[in-house]
């Protein structure tokens, strides 16, 4: 009976990482994170080629870098606006999922407690990583196969 402890917070584990990785992919998607970083990369390609191909101490070459150093700028904070607020909410409901997983910690657990975490928590966090680290194997194979938009 005292493993059944440890398998409730693994499956809450389960659950709570797939919230997470599909919530944070909703995210990107509404807020255009995939072309964002494209048009970024693109920017930065074009100072690359800058410093390299031309004259830095012209007056023009300098207005057009800082003019694409400007724009990239912009990209990056209306991504970072985006992100900030989605992390604050996941945090609330981080900690309130640790608050109920630690209602388990009189159960049994497959490893010890680690550094200031506690059984439960070292095992939720445990469970949430490897649950992460397959979404994101599984995500990308169906993307490559184009299954998924």
């Amino acid at each position: 009976m005292e493993q059944f402890a440890a398998l409730i917070v693994g499956i809450i584990a389960v659950f709570y990482s797939a919230f997470l990785f599909l919530f944070q992919r909703y995210i990107d998607k509404k807020n255009g994170a995939k072309e964002k970083n494209v048009q970024m990369k693109e920017i930065q390609n074009k100072i690359t080629e800058n410093y390299k191909t031309r004259d830095l101490k012209d007056p023009a070459v300098m207005e057009e870098n800082n003019k694409l150093q400007k724009e990239m700028m912009s990209i990056s904070m209306s991504l970072m606006k985006g992100q900030f607020k989605s992390m604050m909410w996941i945090m609330l409901l981080g900690l309130l999922v640790l608050w109920s997983v630690n209602t388990f910690a009189y159960g049994s657990f497959p490893v010890g407690s680690f550094w200031v975490f506690s059984q439960v928590i070292t095992w939720f966090i445990l469970i949430s990583l490897v649950a992460n680290i397959l979404y994101k194997i599984i995500f990308t194979l169906l993307e490559k196969k184009s299954m998924l938009e």
